[in-house]
């Protein structure tokens, strides 16, 4: 752990704070010039495969907004490729999966050995970790099992998630045998990123809010998330998400800090716009108040 006594580690060990620290989820995007310009000549996945250039949009966005953590620049999606499910980014449509999972014997071909093809974002934590040291803890993260079978089930985004929602009720086993191995993969590819120098772990949860309170609780992490905490330990883990207030019992997953999404709207040039997303996280050991936020984004 490289900045045990930041705000950050502090705040998600429930210890006294003397402010809120402040990161933002998408600290390098296209708001900064820095980063429109590595874009210019590397599209995103290419970014996040090469480690050096995952280093310095991360290293770069963390020093210009002087926030309290760095966040490693990577896809949610990253792992759907090493479990044999390729994906692209359509413009004006978001992600796409070339072969979305709807029957046996799709979750069957999923495979689990190869974790270890994602090195490269471990590789990218180890070069931000080594720049700040314990100057500036840094995050790791990783989709959540729900949100990444719902990506894997639709074939992308989707407005109403029909065919998630109806694997998940009609076939239920089959359902929590993708989960499984999701949770297999995801949880390795968190732990390079610890071993590598990651002082927190960030699970987001994109979809989580299309569940509700039991089925929400029952599958979030499945029957991994007792693999997921030996994978994490000892680092905090902080389980974000648009969860439409649907929150209650979240202590059931590894998540030692809960992060919930709230969207803010102003009127600018006569348009109702969404300045930002807030996350106001707390122990939920304790359900620490949200005075003790860990991030927000404010806008």
């Amino acid at each position: 752990m490289s900045a045990p006594n930041s705000l950050l580690l502090r705040a998600c060990k429930a210890l006294p704070v003397d402010r809120t620290p402040v990161w933002l989820m998408r600290q390098a995007g296209r708001y900064m010039a820095e980063y429109r310009a590595v874009r210019k000549d590397h599209s995103l996945i290419e970014i996040c495969k090469k480690p050096s250039l995952a280093a310095e949009v991360t290293i770069t966005a963390a020093e210009i907004l002087k926030v309290d953590a760095a966040i490693i620049f990577a896809d949610l999606l990253l792992p759907l490729e090493v479990m044999g499910l390729p994906f692209r980014f359509s413009a004006g449509e978001g992600p796409v999966v070339e072969q979305p999972v709807r029957t046996r014997e799709d979750v069957a071909r999923l495979r689990t050995d190869s974790a270890a093809d994602l090195g490269y974002v471990a590789e990218a934590v180890g070069l931000v970790a080594a720049h700040f040291g314990a100057e500036l803890p840094l995050i790791g993260f990783c989709g959540a099992p729900f949100t990444l079978a719902s990506y894997m089930i639709e074939g992308g985004g989707s407005r109403h998630y029909v065919k998630t929602k109806t694997m998940m009720h009609t076939e239920p086993a089959l359902f929590d045998d993708l989960l499984a191995k999701i949770v297999t993969v995801t949880a390795e590819y968190a732990a390079e990123q610890v071993r590598a120098g990651a002082d927190v772990i960030q699970v987001f949860d994109s979809w989580v809010g299309l569940e509700t309170g039991g089925s929400w609780r029952a599958r979030c992490f499945g029957s991994g998330g007792g693999q997921a905490r030996a994978h994490f330990q000892p680092r905090p883990r902080n389980l974000a998400g648009d969860s439409g207030g649907k929150c209650e019992g979240a202590g059931f997953v590894c998540a030692g800090v809960l992060g919930q999404i709230f969207a803010e709207q102003s009127l600018w040039k006569r348009k109702v716009i969404i300045l930002g997303m807030r996350y106001c996280c707390w122990r939920m050991a304790a359900l620490t108040p949200p005075s003790r936020c860990l991030n927000s984004f404010c806008g």
